[in-house]
């Protein structure tokens, strides 16, 4: 896992990945910290942070990355970690967004 500035994006990523890989769907929607909203308002284009959340939902509570769809399915990156089956698109491909980190 990076320790670097990116590393709130990859566990993003993963939740998203990991959701993918168990129910061959994508979330609607990601709990995430709420600081992580306002990081992507400042990594992201307000055109790239528009298309982000076209897609997906993020929802700024307590929670640390959990992937959900309106089926009650959920994925945890917190307890569930990277999941050993990738999925077949990745995350940042679906998402179609370029966070300009610096690690």
């Amino acid at each position: 896992m990076p320790n670097g500035e990116s590393k709130n994006w990859v566990r993003f990523c993963i939740a998203i990945d990991g959701f993918r890989s168990h129910y061959k769907s994508w979330p609607n929607r990601v709990r995430v910290p709420k600081f992580f909203i306002e990081e992507l308002r400042t990594v992201l284009s307000p055109e790239s942070f528009a298309k982000l959340e076209s897609k997906i939902n993020l929802i700024g509570d307590e929670s640390h990355f959990i992937a959900e769809d309106g089926d009650g399915r959920s994925f945890n990156y917190e307890f569930q970690g990277s999941s050993k089956i990738k999925p077949d698109v990745r995350a940042f491909e679906w998402l179609g967004v370029y966070p300009d980190y610096y690690d």
